[in-house]
């Protein structure tokens, strides 16, 4: 396996949007095979975005909100976004909200599997949340 390891590119990057920050992660696709993106603040009706930059790389995301939903008031929050090499044999997997989404890589004896966490900690206003998801994170792992 660390062979395989060896020559596995992996890039990680809050990008506090993503239309603003598109020039970015097209600069990170031209030279990573994997990208994790966090804080993508794309609604759900807003993710077939992420499909456009790369014809060499599959997108997957999740979002935290939807126009649906009512009102949204101000910009969008959280989501999060894989971007994975076309040539990798691997599937991509979420919990049922934005915060926590993975790649489950196929390796020729053993599978991988990494996980796009966004899970900011503010204050102690959040431990509650914080913790409920650190046990989601540990019934993944």
């Amino acid at each position: 396996m660390e062979g395989i390891l060896n020559n596995l590119s992996l890039a990680t990057y809050n990008c506090w949007g993503f239309k603003s920050s598109m020039p970015d992660v097209q600069k990170l696709l031209n030279d990573y095979q994997i990208i994790f993106l966090q804080e993508t603040w794309l609604a759900k009706q807003r993710l077939d975005n992420l499909s456009c930059l790369s014809v060499s790389h599959f997108a997957f995301g999740k979002a935290d909100y939807d126009f649906n939903d009512g009102l949204v008031h101000g910009r969008g929050h959280g989501g999060t976004a894989i971007y994975r090499s076309k040539n990798l044999k691997a599937s991509s997997f979420s919990n049922c909200d934005g915060s926590i989404i993975g790649l489950r890589m196929f390796l020729k004896k053993s599978e991988l599997c990494l996980i796009n966490v966004y899970l900011p900690y503010c204050s102690r206003a959040n431990t509650d949340e914080f913790l409920a998801y650190l046990g989601k994170l540990r019934q993944l792992c």
